[in-house]
């Protein structure tokens, strides 16, 4: 990989506070320069890196897209690694960037949930997907796309031993969803008390840096596998390779698999119980040598198998090999077609970027642009056609409407749920339905 360049999308906070509050952009998790951009110059000749989203905040949808282009004619790298976020790149850019010779390389992250409704569509515009998500490869590759499994590993640089002492017995760093809290709620109960950072949590988020001196000061590092969202698969999560590459002690949720990336009790131990996981807790506080023994095998095991480095020689060396070989892939398949129920979600995405840059007075190219894209998308879509409306008021008039818009669609979709309680309990009532009715009328005619 010495030889070969490299251009790196990479996505940190948009940057613009008065975007940023109505949730437009990537509101990234992690450190996107110590997980993705500095190993990668360790290994590439050459490293440009795109902050998309920055940039997209700053000029807008089509000079971001012309920008990246440009930047792909200009440098010619080799691969175009795109760290995938939504709907930021155009299709079209990505078949130019190939039409010019360029590799282009898409890594998803979270496929357990999104590769029917996000990752599978941009098979056709990428040369190699990366999935996280094992069971997807088959997926990709039986719509004729090229895959590889590649979960993003951690960075020995930021994640490392650092000799401090312990001040925690027991912690977790991670968001509070799913059934994260009723867990730490039954080890409490066990006599178990754990210290919980990130977003939810009474500690609340921490920095990169802060996570590594945690995970240092800590005896028992805590891990769980349930993913974001409902009805999916649990993941394999980058906390064990950050925990492990720490010199901490890992205690994690089994998931089916991690074998094939740790030796279970001896580099790491792991639980499939609340009651397991108290029994394991009290059994390695007050076994301070053993727990040592396994926290040092864990460092050990990361250090040479699971370093952000290793992934990236390893993972570009099987990328040129296959495309190297002879294309003996499937015809991409005619279900890539995009479906109307996908187009949404990109229509979606456009429109509240549109709505965002028209609430705060941005110039109305800038707004029109994602207005144009979300119905492209979606031409039935009823929220861009109604913004495009109030696009013809005053500028003055524009941000005023859109916040009594807001507020009418707040309190219908209040009444919707309202009502839908009353009439499960009592749909024998014929003036409630009536009710409802009436009221939903006269807020369409309001709206």
């Amino acid at each position: 990989m010495k030889d070969n360049s490299i251009l790196l999308i990479s996505a940190t906070k948009c940057g613009v506070p008065a975007l940023e509050k109505h949730r437009l952009g990537y509101d990234p998790l992690m450190d996107m320069d110590s997980v993705f951009v500095d190993p990668a110059k360790e290994v590439f000749a050459r490293v440009i890196v795109y902050d998309m989203w920055k940039r997209y905040a700053e000029i807008g949808v089509n000079k971001v897209n012309k920008e990246l282009l440009d930047l792909v004619l200009q440098e010619s790298p080799k691969f175009l690694l795109w760290i995938s976020m939504e709907y930021e790149i155009k299709e079209t850019i990505l078949k130019a960037v190939r039409r010019a010779g360029v590799k282009t390389i898409g890594w998803f992250f979270d496929d357990e949930m999104r590769f029917d409704e996000y990752s599978r569509w941009w098979i056709p515009y990428l040369d190699v997907c990366l999935t996280c998500d094992k069971e997807s490869v088959s997926r990709y590759e039986r719509l004729g796309g090229r895959a590889l499994h590649c979960l993003s590993r951690a960075n020995p640089d930021v994640f490392k031993k650092m000799d401090m002492p312990f001040i925690y017995d027991v912690t977790f760093i991670g968001r509070k969803f799913g059934e994260r809290a009723a867990w730490l709620q039954q080890l409490a109960e066990g006599g178990i008390k754990t210290q919980a950072f990130g977003s939810g949590w009474p500690n609340g988020f921490v920095s990169t840096a802060e996570m590594v001196r945690i995970y240092n000061q800590s005896r028992i590092n805590l891990n769980f596998v349930q993913s974001y969202g409902k009805n999916t698969r649990p993941q394999i999560k980058g906390r064990f390779f950050e925990v492990c590459l720490s010199g901490g002690f890992l205690l994690s949720e089994y998931i089916l698999g991690i074998e094939e990336f740790f030796e279970i009790n001896r580099e790491i131990v792991c639980f499939e119980s609340p009651a397991e996981a108290i029994e394991k807790i009290k059994y390695y506080l007050s076994h301070e040598a053993e727990r040592q023994a396994i926290a040092q095998a864990g460092w050990s095991r990361a250090q040479r198998d699971h370093t952000q480095q290793k992934l990236y020689e390893k993972t570009f060396q099987q990328i040129e090999k296959i495309l190297g070989e002879e294309d003996k892939s499937k015809t991409i398949s005619a279900r890539l077609e995009m479906p109307s129920q996908v187009r949404r979600l990109s229509s979606y995405f456009h429109y509240n970027w549109a709505k965002g840059l028209m609430i705060e007075g941005y110039a109305k190219k800038r707004w029109q642009e994602e207005l144009e894209l979300a119905l492209y998308y979606d031409p039935g879509n009823v929220l861009a056609r109604r913004l495009r409306i109030i696009g013809k008021f005053s500028a003055f008039a524009r941000p005023v409407m859109l916040r009594y818009y807001h507020v009418l669609d707040r309190l219908k979709n209040l009444l919707d749920i309202t009502l839908g309680i009353y009439f499960k309990r009592y749909s024998s009532f014929r003036f409630a339905k009536r009710a409802k009715r009436t009221i939903s009328y006269c807020l369409r005619k309001l709206r």
